[in-house]
């Protein structure tokens, strides 16, 4: 069942040239879950090149399940027009033991979407990406949603830089949100 084979071959196939864009993303979810590294190539060139969002989406979220960033095709689909093609490749890049274009992350930032901004803050957290404080800072301090503001404040904390203090200082004392307050003076507490 598993590995290179006649259903294997199919599936790539499938992938690269059905004419049906729920069959190609089908066959994307499948190459996944075949846990073989040949799909990971078929699935980058999909993430890069198809024309179907859903194909995209499909094959971002492939690329997480087969911990492989695709030679850079998760850092495409984070700059992806579509944002479910984001939102997947933010998703896969979070399961990934190792993804290093923390500056595709940083971009996301300023996405019009605010899941695509909260997303991109979570995998900066998750990664660690210390060399992006003054980003998330910026985000903290002048995002419009509030729940990207907390998932800056919380990222703040968890990055331990204590350049941020003056600004989870001045969202505990004046930002709108209670629950971004609240995450601000968490995050001071681990500064």
């Amino acid at each position: 069942v598993f590995g290179a084979g006649e259903v294997y071959e199919q599936t790539v196939n499938a992938l690269k040239s059905d004419a049906n864009p729920t069959r190609r993303a089908y066959a994307a979810y499948a190459l996944g879950e075949f846990l073989v590294t040949p799909g990971i190539q078929a699935c980058a060139d999909a993430l890069k090149s198809d024309q179907e969002p859903i194909v995209r989406a499909a094959a971002a979220s492939a690329l997480g399940r087969l911990n492989d960033d695709g030679n850079g095709a998760l850092a495409v689909g984070v700059g992806d027009p579509d944002s479910r093609v984001k939102l997947a490749s933010l998703k896969a890049i979070g399961r990934l033991n190792k993804f290093t274009d923390v500056s595709a992350l940083v971009k996301a930032l300023g996405d019009g979407d605010a899941n695509v901004r909260k997303n991109a803050v979570q995998g900066l957290e998750q990664l660690m990406a210390k060399e992006s404080a003054a980003a998330v800072m910026a985000v903290a301090k002048n995002d419009p949603d509030a729940t990207v503001r907390s998932s800056a404040a919380h990222a703040l904390g968890v990055f331990h830089d204590p350049s941020a203090r003056p600004i989870l200082e001045g969202l505990v004392a004046s930002d709108s949100s209670t629950f971004v307050r609240d995450q601000a003076a968490i995050a001071l507490r681990r500064l």
